[in-house]
């Protein structure tokens, strides 16, 4: 692949808030789990303090390794990125054969297919959105689907 042009993160207040709900989903499945499996625990309301410190906890802990881990590096030919599963993978631009926007934990996102069984999860809330979309369209052209997708609304 060509030479990079620009690297983006993520930006790290609303990944953490749609990771909240997660977090305290986890959080009071635990607590609920305990209260099962020890018949003599009632899942009271004073319990709930712990089930928020630790949905904070798990949204924290969540938030950091995508700060992290979600880049976007903007090539000359192409882009790098992630799948759904965290996996690197590079799409040239003419590879990208459809981009749709999809939600997942409350955040938007852009999904880029290629001809390949290849598809990156692009995030729609990154720290230079504005630039990361004039760069993509200089480099791809306006009618690549990713570029597309990109003028869409949220």
């Amino acid at each position: 692949m060509g030479g990079l042009v620009a690297s983006f993160r993520i930006r790290p207040v609303p990944y953490f808030v749609s990771t909240l709900g997660f977090g305290t989903g986890v959080g009071l499945a635990g607590g609920l789990g305990f209260a099962l499996a020890h018949p003599g625990y009632e899942l009271a309301l004073d319990s709930l303090p712990l089930v928020l410190v630790v949905g904070v906890g798990v949204s924290s802990l969540v938030t950091l390794i995508g700060t992290i881990s979600l880049k976007i590096d903007l090539l000359e030919d192409g882009l790098r990125g992630c799948d759904f599963w965290g996996r690197s993978h590079e799409l040239k631009w003419p590879d990208m054969v459809d981009a749709e926007r999809v939600r997942l934990l409350g955040c938007s996102y852009i999904r880029v297919r290629s001809s390949a069984p290849t598809s990156l999860w692009i995030p729609v809330f990154l720290r230079q959105q504005a630039d990361f979309s004039a760069l993509v369209r200089e480099k791809a052209g306006a009618g690549n689907p990713l570029s597309v997708a990109l003028g869409e609304p949220a």
